[in-house]
């Protein structure tokens, strides 16, 4: 989103280089590919970077294949807390693994904890006897 496709010159100290698009002289970053090499590819100049919260809202929206109205009702369903401890810190969105549905919003240390007990609410009931004895 907002990259030029092809650097005809690049010059890595001054960090600037000549785009096909966006013609010479034009500000560029590294960038790392999926394979763990670097890229070097330019920003389209007045297009302004997407931020942070609209970019995880659309991977989210990507990734579990939600409408923005569906995301809405999840919030709505839970507050601005997470849906076990009701904190508010860095809350992510839920999801079975095994179908993939999404269950909610949880803050990271109550998903963490989740995904320690693999999920299975034999091992939480395990847990709590042990915890009451």
């Amino acid at each position: 989103m907002g990259r030029c496709h092809v650097l005809t010159e690049k010059n890595t100290e001054t960090r600037r280089g000549t785009c096909a698009e966006c013609g010479p002289d034009t500000p560029i970053r590294p960038r790392k590919t999926k394979t763990g090499s670097t890229t070097w590819v330019c920003r389209r100049p007045g297009e302004p970077r997407e931020s942070k919260e609209n970019k995880a809202r659309r991977v989210r929206k990507a990734k579990h294949g939600l409408t923005t109205e569906q995301m809405d009702e999840i919030q709505a369903r839970y507050g601005d807390g997470c849906a076990i401890c009701g904190k508010g810190d860095k809350l992510v969105l839920d999801h079975c693994h095994r179908s993939g549905d999404v269950r909610g919003w949880l803050c990271t240390s109550c998903n963490n904890g989740l995904g320690l007990f693999r999920d299975d609410p034999t091992l939480f009931q395990k847990a709590i006897a042990y915890l009451s004895a």
